[in-house]
């Protein structure tokens, strides 16, 4: 009797982990949504082209690049851009830098995250490109890496704009 109770009671956690694992798998390989959903999807070639099996140690990096595009995009204009847990000292001193360059015609604009694309690095870690717009500029590109220090991942490095 005791078996079969162990037996039900591990179906639940099974069934969760798969459906947990199917999530991570189509979230990385740029799978399924619709326009708005795909602007932050994973479409980088590294990921759609079946790295899979290195890309779960780098859950945690496609997260944090995910979080950290999206904060840029929507904060880029702004006088104070928003912190992002991950970010290091220097990244936040260049997000600090750049937004004092921003010109006034785009302070009171709403940029959004247009697109992310993201790489795997052969050193470990991820390569990201965030496409950011308004709808009234031309998007532009900003780079950034992701990388493992001290045992979390960080965003370490950012080529902003100009």
């Amino acid at each position: 009797m005791d078996e079969r109770r162990r037996r039900s009671n591990r179906l639940p956690c099974l069934a969760l982990a798969a459906i947990l694992a199917a999530t991570i798998v189509a979230a990385l390989a740029g799978c399924g949504g619709d326009a708005r959903s795909s602007a932050s999807s994973v479409a980088g070639s590294a990921l759609a082209a079946g790295h899979q099996a290195r890309v779960p140690q780098r859950v945690g990096a496609v997260g944090l690049a995910r979080r950290f595009a999206r904060a840029y995009a929507e904060g880029v204009y702004r006088a104070r851009p928003p912190q992002v847990r991950g970010e290091t000292g220097s990244v936040r001193a260049a997000l600090r830098a750049g937004a004092s360059r921003v010109p006034t015609a785009r302070r009171g604009l709403r940029s959004r995250l247009l697109g992310l694309e993201l790489s795997l690095r052969p050193g470990g870690g991820l390569t990201a490109t965030a496409r950011v717009g308004d709808g009234r500029f031309r998007p532009f590109s900003v780079a950034f890496t992701v990388s493992r220090l001290g045992g979390q991942w960080l965003v370490s490095a950012a080529s902003l704009p100009d």
